[in-house]
């Protein structure tokens, strides 16, 4: 991974990269954890139903964003989050503001964050 802190634009966007290191010092993100040049986060709900209408709420944090993560949804009611940066190939701040958002809005859609090995 790039080392943090270097910016570059592409598209018309700004990226700035996250080391893994920098990732693990910023708040807001004890639900993701780093999944190579990627973070990752799984959600669940009460039901599938729950987890279900989860995704649309993610799509809309997405599209606000102009930043789409891939989105899994799994029985019994588990949503998987993955967010990179294609265009960087990495990690980049605009992952982890998405991330921090989806996470804000998950008690409000009746889903916890699942720990790793959950």
């Amino acid at each position: 991974m790039i080392a943090g802190g270097v910016t570059w634009f592409t598209g018309g966007m700004e990226y700035t990269a996250v080391s893994a290191e920098e990732f693990a010092r910023l708040e807001g993100l004890d639900d993701w954890t780093i999944a190579g040049p990627a973070i990752q986060a799984t959600f669940r709900g009460a039901t599938y139903l729950v987890g279900a209408e989860f995704v649309p709420l993610i799509a809309q944090i997405a599209e606000a964003a102009q930043h789409h993560p891939d989105i899994e949804l799994l029985y019994p009611g588990r949503v998987r989050v993955t967010l990179t940066t294609h265009a960087t190939s990495g990690l980049t701040t605009l992952d982890t503001d998405v991330a921090r958002s989806i996470s804000a809005a998950a008690p409000g859609a009746g889903v916890v964050a699942e720990m790793r090995g959950s």
